[in-house]
Parts: C-alpha cells; structure tokens; sequence
C-alpha cells in the first residue's frame, strides 16, 4: 500500500514539473515572439510590395507565392515553435536570447511573459 501511495505522489509530482516546463517555454516563446514583430512585420510589408507590383503588371505566375508569403509573415506567432524555430534564423537567435534572460531572472521573466 505504502509503495503504491509513494508511486502515485512521485507520478503527481513529476507531471507538476513537466506542467511548469510547458508554461516556461511558452513564456520564452512569447518573449522571442516579441522580440522578433518587428522583423516579421518587416517581411510581411516586403511581401507585401511585391504582391502590389505583381498584381499591378498582372504577372499570374507570382501572385500566388506572394500572397502566401504575406499570410504567412501575417500571422507567424500563430505557427507552431517548431515552425518558427526551423523557418527563421532571427527567431532563433531572439529565442536563445530570451533563454538566457529567463535563466537569470526566473521570476521576473514568468511576472512578464506569463
């Protein structure tokens, strides 16, 4: 009985410490999100340009992948972690960043990003 109360404790506690990670990553998540707005809105508007031309001159073939583009820059805090860290070298860099912060001020990183 003793060992079967021991197991159940042990298994709350470690689901507690893995709850607490997803929330710790998010928090990093949000704040390399942040960091790197400007840099998708900037991408977001240079796609943007070139769909205007596109349109403008009627090149079909481009429209497309263009406005693609632009949905995707669009709404990048949306795509998945995975997506951000594999597609963008800035977010990256903001994300280990933001890692480092975190690590240096637990608390006062999850107060802001939490």
């Amino acid at each position: 009985m003793k060992k079967a109360i021991g197991i159940i404790i042990l298994g709350l506690l470690l689901s507690g410490c893995e709850q607490n990670k997803d929330k710790d990553i998010k928090a990093v998540e949000k704040c390399a999100d942040r960091a790197t707005a400007s840099h998708f809105y900037d991408r977001q508007r240079h796609w943007q340009k070139l769909l205007d031309n596109a349109v403008k001159e009627k090149w079909d073939r481009t429209i497309e992948e263009y406005e693609r583009n632009v949905k995707l820059y669009k709404n990048y805090a949306q795509k998945p972690l995975k997506h951000k860290m594999h597609m963008n070298d800035q977010y990256n860099i903001n994300f280990k960043e933001c890692e480092k912060e975190f690590r240096q001020n637990p608390l006062s990183f999850r107060a802001e990003y939490e």
